[in-house]
């Protein structure tokens, strides 16, 4: 299920945020495999895992500047075989952001197959099924909300290009003091139109340790050839991980 989008919804009402953070390293850094980063999902965890990301935000579209901060999590809710796709999981991302005024509540849950949440591979191009929610209410396919089909754009991706190494830098956590390598890259998507497309900017560290395999995720955004410029930044941090995970829409099945 491929969908082409405006990124009129999250980001711009929501933005993203802090890309020149000093994540991306200057140093080489000796790697056997290929350099990757996909997205919010570089390895798949047992089902029930979960991992919350702190985020910082910021965006300028038409004019408009704004910044929020707040939390995004990943979480494995459920498995689904289906005839098509084989071994199935139901994945869901889900954000709690405010502007310090205002709080909005987004929710994505999405049945993608196993062999497509790994390093390597877009999980964008090969949900099964999908399920949005927001302050409107719950959507299936096709209807779903703005805001979660912009989410899915920036954190679902493949292989980067022009990708670089990162130098390994350690990071305090609650897992403790993790050792993390990286790599950065761009990505260019075509959005609503054959002259819209986003421009993606990408910085990420990976440790194993870290559910879903993602420690630290930065990325720029600018959208051209639309009606209005929009650019924005967006900054996730690991915080916190566990099992159990919950969905936010359990009659969606």
């Amino acid at each position: 299920m491929r969908r082409k989008r405006n990124l009129s919804g999250w980001l711009a009402i929501v933005g993203f945020g802090l890309f020149a953070t000093g994540l991306v390293g200057t140093g080489p850094v000796e790697t056997a495999t290929p350099l990757r980063a996909d997205g919010l999902v570089y390895q798949l965890p047992e089902d029930g895992t979960w991992v919350r990301y702190k985020a910082t935000m910021t965006f300028s579209s038409g004019g408009k500047v704004g910044e929020v901060t707040g939390t995004v999590t990943i979480s494995s809710v459920g498995k689904r075989t289906t005839e098509d796709q084989g071994p199935c999981r139901w994945i869901e991302i889900s954000s709690e952001l405010s502007d310090g005024k205002a709080k909005q509540v987004s929710v994505g849950k999405f049945l993608i197959p196993e062999t497509a949440l790994v390093k390597g591979h877009n999980p964008r191009n090969f949900i099964v099924k999908a399920w949005g929610k927001d302050a409107a209410g719950v959507k299936e396919e096709g209807e779903l909300p703005e805001d979660v089909g912009s989410m899915l754009d920036m954190l679902f991706h493949g292989p980067l290009d022009n990708s670089k190494p990162i130098s390994e830098a350690t990071v305090k956590t609650k897992l403790g003091e993790l050792k993390a390598a990286g790599v950065s890259g761009t990505r260019t998507r075509e959005l609503g139109s054959a002259t819209e497309t986003m421009q993606l900017t990408v910085a990420a560290r990976n440790h194993e340790k870290v559910p879903f395999g993602v420690l630290d995720y930065a990325t720029k955004y600018v959208v051209k050839g639309g009606a209005a410029a929009q650019e924005g930044t967006m900054r996730l941090i690991y915080d916190d991980s566990g099992d159990k995970a919950v969905s936010k829409m359990p009659e969606q099945d």
